[in-house]
């Protein structure tokens, strides 16, 4: 197959199986030493099978949920891609003047009302002048 069409094989997919097929042949040698098979020794085998199904399936959808969630990630990233990431107020320096040098005044005033006493912390009794 590798000689007809290269293909690339996942690491963790790659030893899982390595895993599962070492632990099968020397569960196998084990079961095979002494000539008999035991319903226990079919059972374990067959046990052995059902652990490398559900890590096959859990394995397949743990890594289809996580290329769904980085697909869904780049889909939002990508919404603001071509935006300008900061509005161009942010980018220049602060001034007081506009752009022909004369003094510019808010048209909104602000005001600061401090209170005459105000209670600290540790019930401290403050004056503001």
């Amino acid at each position: 197959m590798c000689i007809i069409k290269p293909f690339h094989v996942r690491k963790g997919a790659f030893l899982r199986d390595i895993g599962f097929f070492t632990t099968a042949v020397g569960l196998l040698l084990c079961i095979l030493a002494d000539g008999k098979i035991h319903a226990w020794e079919a059972a374990s085998l067959v046990g052995l099978y059902l652990t490398y199904v559900t890590a096959v399936v859990l394995g397949t959808w743990w890594s289809n949920r996580r290329e769904k969630q980085q697909e869904r990630e780049l889909l939002m990233r990508a919404e603001y891609a071509n935006e300008e990431t900061t509005p161009d107020f942010t980018t220049r320096a602060y001034s007081d003047t506009d752009e022909e040098g004369s003094l510019v005044i808010s048209p909104y005033p602000i005001q600061l009302i401090v209170p005459e006493r105000s209670q600290a912390p540790l019930g401290l009794i403050c004056k503001l002048d």
